[in-house]
Order: structure tokens, then sequence, then C-alpha cells
């Protein structure tokens, strides 16, 4: 995320375009774009291999993607998004 941000010559110093989950680090062989990441998005980009999803909307509902522990769904896409490994 750095070296991208590095060529818009400006520093952001908050942005919600972060990882949310996963190894920001690996290795990218395979990725998914998507508008919103529903669960059954997610569960198709991690069928197909994804090694990350790029999504517009916030993951789990929050501009800056808080993860709200009591929500059942937010809980589902977490799941998911741990077995899978996709950032």
């Amino acid at each position: 995320m750095e070296h991208l941000y590095g060529k818009s010559g400006q520093k952001l110093t908050q942005t919600c375009d972060t990882i949310k989950i996963g190894d920001a680090g690996c290795e990218l062989k395979r990725f998914a774009v998507g508008c919103i990441a529903t669960v059954d998005v997610i569960k198709q980009a991690a069928a197909w291999g994804a090694d990350l999803l790029i999504t517009h909307e916030p993951t789990f509902y929050d501009h800056m993607d808080n993860k709200n522990n009591t929500d059942a769904v937010v809980a589902k896409k977490w799941e998911i998004l741990l077995e899978s490994k996709m950032a």
C-alpha cells in the first residue's frame, strides 16, 4: 500500500484503503476485484484462489472498516477470510 501511495507524491495520514485481514506481505498470484464484499463474493474469490480481494465499499460496513464484533454477517465474513488466508 505504501508503494502505491508513494506514487501519488502525497503523504496520506488517514485512509480507509488498508488491509483489513490477512498477511499484507504475502505474494500476490491472483487477486479479485468487486464492488461489495458480500459473503457470496468472499466465498467466490476464495474458491477461485484469490490471494487478495479489493473492493470499493467497506468490508465490514463502517467507513474506516472498524469490525463490529456483534454482527453475525461481519462474523461470517471474518471467518471465511481467515479460513481462506486471503487478504
